[in-house]
């Protein structure tokens, strides 16, 4: 574990925050981040809250740092694997908040999840022969513990019985 610096200068005149500052930037030449990613990534490299903060501040004024861009990413990156709920999770565990979700969600539109329901569906189903009421309501769990709305799960599970695949 890093030593926790202080807010002193170092010997060669660099602050803290200076530090912080040129930390913040090359963890953002990575990938894009959160705020709440960034700071967290600074104070565990052993940058106090404050330094952490302002080199936080520098980086958002200047515009390398926007949750905003990284929730309308993200979703359009995610929304061909996962389900909107998981998205919308996995974003507020990275710190987006609910009016910025909202607003990228928004941004991004409403998409029918019944496409990936199935691609998963006959992942899941390929090499399981005989697939009967016990593996449909697995399936319907499954894909339910991993967001999809019951209606869309339903129908798709239908639209599969009535081809065959179930």
């Amino acid at each position: 574990m890093p030593m926790r610096r202080t807010g002193r200068d170092r010997e060669d005149g660099e602050s803290e925050e200076a530090r912080a500052k040129h930390k913040a930037l090359s963890l953002l030449t990575d990938r894009d981040r959160t705020v709440k990613e960034l700071r967290e990534k600074l104070e565990r490299a052993g940058y106090g809250r404050e330094a952490a903060d302002a080199a936080v501040g520098y980086v958002t004024g200047y515009g390398y740092l926007d949750d905003m861009r990284f929730a309308s990413h993200y979703i359009e990156v995610m929304r061909g694997s996962w389900s909107r709920k998981r998205i919308e999770y996995e974003l507020g565990k990275r710190g987006v908040d609910r009016e910025t979700l909202d607003a990228a969600l928004l941004e991004a539109g409403e998409w029918d999840e019944k496409p990936l329901i199935g691609k998963l569906a006959e992942k899941y189903l390929r090499g399981r022969s005989g697939a009967d009421g016990a593996q449909r309501e697995k399936l319907a769990a499954s894909l339910s513990r991993k967001g999809f709305r019951i209606s869309d799960i339903v129908s798709v599970l239908d639209t599969l019985s009535e081809n065959g695949y179930i």
